[in-house]
């Protein structure tokens, strides 16, 4: 089968080439463009992961004080006595919860301690987040 450009292009793109010679320089044309295309797309991958890499540099140093607590907080939380005393300190919680359930017999109460408490931790985290870091 002969290419297009042989059959419509010979005397401008194939003036030295004969027609029963020419399959041989179109497929090496077509292995040379194949091989060309990959290591293109190859370097644009590689491109790519550097500049990513570069961009996550720049996240990471920038955000030394966010990744300074959270290895605290993982440090807390590997801590077997913090992990139990959080554990032990719910236990007085759920007993005055249950009594008041028992004393008054509706939910209503409980609802209303639970929804200040949910504001009071909303309030506590933004001025947490509000605070300068030191």
């Amino acid at each position: 089968m002969r290419a297009l450009g042989f059959v419509y292009w010979k005397d401008i793109f194939f003036p030295h080439i004969e027609s029963n010679q020419a399959n041989a320089p179109i497929i090496f044309v077509l292995q040379t463009t194949l091989v060309l295309w990959g290591v293109t797309q190859i370097g644009k991958r590689f491109y790519h992961f550097i500049d990513h890499n570069k961009e996550m540099q720049q996240l990471l140093h920038e955000n030394s004080s966010q990744l300074h607590l959270i290895s605290e907080q993982n440090k807390a939380l590997t801590d077997v006595t913090y992990m139990m005393w959080h554990f032990l300190g719910m236990i007085p919680l759920a007993l005055v919860v249950g009594l008041i359930y028992i004393k008054a017999r509706r939910l209503v109460p409980i609802m209303i301690v639970h929804y200040i408490m949910d504001v009071m931790t909303v309030v506590g985290v933004l001025t947490l987040s509000l605070q300068p870091s030191p």
